[in-house]
């Protein structure tokens, strides 16, 4: 069996198995949201809407399709919203337990690192 294949068939598993998977693997939008949500820094980030915005291309995505994805992945309870401390006004998203979770099943199942 050559080694796409196998990577096919992993893949594959884990979109059936995994929910967070398969909802933030069906579009390039999603999946840039997903990643940065999931990623830590050296340096403290506040990941609020104006982060996702600025990290994510024009070319790839609007800002009004950037929120509709957000509220999504928020109402599958794979994002969650708080409020800053530091700013009352901005809105901080981070990823829930079973996103963090999942996407380590799905880094280490197709060997990504991140």
């Amino acid at each position: 069996m050559s080694l796409s294949y196998k990577l096919l068939k992993t893949y594959n598993s884990l979109l059936i198995n995994h929910k967070t998977i398969n909802f933030f693997t069906k579009n390039q939008t999603r999946y840039l949201i997903w990643l940065l949500s999931v990623t830590r820094f050296d340096e403290p980030v506040i990941k609020n809407f104006n982060f996702f915005y600025k990290n994510i291309p024009d070319s790839i995505s609007s800002q009004v399709n950037i929120n509709n994805q957000i509220d999504l992945a928020l109402e599958n309870n794979f994002l969650e919203k708080k409020k800053s401390d530091i700013d009352k006004r901005s809105t901080i998203i981070t990823a829930t337990k079973i996103t963090m979770d999942e996407f380590e099943i799905y880094r280490k199942n197709l060997n990504i690192k991140i």
